[in-house]
This record gives C-alpha cells, structure tokens and sequence, in this order.
C-alpha cells in the first residue's frame, strides 16, 4: 500500500532535484509545493490538494496561508483560516442586506434595531479579520525563510 507521505517525499524529492521553485505560476494557477493548485477566479480563489477541491476563499494570501499549514499538517490553523474567511463573507453579506433593508423601513424602532444589528455585525466583521490577519502573519517567517527551507 502507498502512504501519502510516501508520495508526498517523492515529490519533494522530485522539486530539490529538478530546481522547480516551491510556486510554479501557469496563467490563473499557481502550483504550490508540488501537491497544491490555487485557481484565480473572478473575485475569489479556489484550492485544490492533488486535483481535488478543498475550499474556496475570497484572497490568495489566505489560499497560500492554507496550503502552507496544511503542509506543516497545522490543521487547526488551516481550519481557522476557512472559518474566518467564511465568517467575513457572512457578515459582508449581513450588513449589505440590512442596510437595503434600513433604507425601507418607516417605524423608528424598527430603523434603530437594525443600526444596532448592523454596528454589532460591523464589529464581528473586524474581529474576523483581526483573526485572519493573524493567523496568515504566521505563515510570513516561512516566506522570510524561504519556501525550499520549509518544505523539505
């Protein structure tokens, strides 16, 4: 039976051996490692860990993040970087919609329950960034340190 790890080494050595760098750019994909592929799309990045989907996340800093803590197998930092990203999305989402819906309502009740909701959606809004933001800053020393270090 072939381990991942078998396969994964394999290729590792493959890399170092060939001189291909850790990111390998082919249009709107990006080759990362050896086992990874981020796809540019419109407006969001879609991962791929040997040609099978993962997720898809809305900037390529955090596509990187995954790939690189997946990697490190730091699944918990990979996982947060998707909870966070998705949390973003939904509070986006949250206010837009609530703000179309404030420029309807007639009650002042009703206007001062949703300027309520949105600032505490603004709120969470920040705090996932801050949480994304600090959990793709770790990933940067591994840039600093140059990606064949890494990943061998």
């Amino acid at each position: 039976m072939i381990s991942v790890d078998a396969i994964t080494d394999k290729v590792k050595r493959f890399f170092d051996k060939e001189g291909v760098p850790p990111i390998v750019q082919d249009g709107k994909k990006y080759h990362i490692l050896g086992k990874y592929t981020i796809v540019e799309k419109e407006d969001y990045y879609e991962i791929y860990k040997y040609e099978q989907y993962v997720d898809t996340v809305n900037a390529s800093s955090t596509a990187l993040s995954w790939c690189i803590f997946d990697s490190k197998n730091n699944w918990k930092s990979a996982n947060s970087l998707l909870v966070n990203d998705k949390r973003i999305q939904d509070y986006r989402f949250q206010i837009a919609n609530r703000k179309r819906i404030l420029k309807t309502v007639t009650n002042d009740d009703d206007k001062e329950l949703l300027l309520i909701r949105i600032n505490d959606d603004i709120g969470k809004l920040q705090e996932a960034k801050i949480n994304l933001n600090k959990t793709v800053k770790l990933t940067k020393y591994i840039k600093i340190k140059g990606f064949n270090d890494e990943s061998k």
